[in-house]
């Protein structure tokens, strides 16, 4: 147990020189490989980065565009909405605006009608009275009345009528 606790100074010396030894060839030969490697690999990550970096700007630059162009769209579509109501209006309006008149010019027609109508009435009327005028005169008078006669006492009769 003893020989486990010496030091033994030309087994510590071997142990330095190899050491150095081995630090020396490291640094010659696999630090800088290792030192290489790290900065290629450190300059591959930059890389990705600046890449990631530029893509996620022209995504922002996409986005934002797209983004514009969405409001335009609903813009134009509010437009558009806003022009098919308001030529939906003026339809509507223009169809009662036919529609009222298409009913004034029927109203218009049926008054013509009635009063056509009413004038032909009193017209048949005035003949009919003058028809009876006529025979209950002539039943009156028990003569008969030539047409000369007849006609003038007929117009007499229907002047004395009222008229409306």
């Amino acid at each position: 147990m003893q020989d486990i606790m010496n030091v033994n100074p030309g087994l510590l010396f071997w142990s330095v020189i190899n050491f150095s030894i081995l630090l020396f060839i490291l640094s010659k030969f696999a630090f800088p490989a290792m030192k290489k490697s790290l900065q290629s690999r450190e300059e591959g990550i930059q890389n990705a980065i600046d890449e990631a970096n530029a893509l996620n700007e022209k995504a922002q630059i996409l986005l934002a565009e797209s983004q514009q162009k969405l409001d335009n769209t609903q813009k134009e579509v509010s437009k558009i909405l806003t022009s098919a109501r308001n030529l939906a209006e003026q339809n509507i309006q223009k169809a009662n605006e036919e529609a009222e008149m298409s009913k004034q010019q029927k109203i218009e027609e049926a008054k013509r009608e009635i009063e056509r109508s009413k004038n032909d009435a009193i017209s048949e009327l005035r003949n009919e009275v003058a028809d009876l005028v006529v025979t209950a005169t002539e039943k009156i008078l028990e003569i008969k009345l030539d047409k000369d006669s007849h006609l003038k006492l007929a117009k007499d009769q229907i002047e004395k009528l009222p008229k409306n």
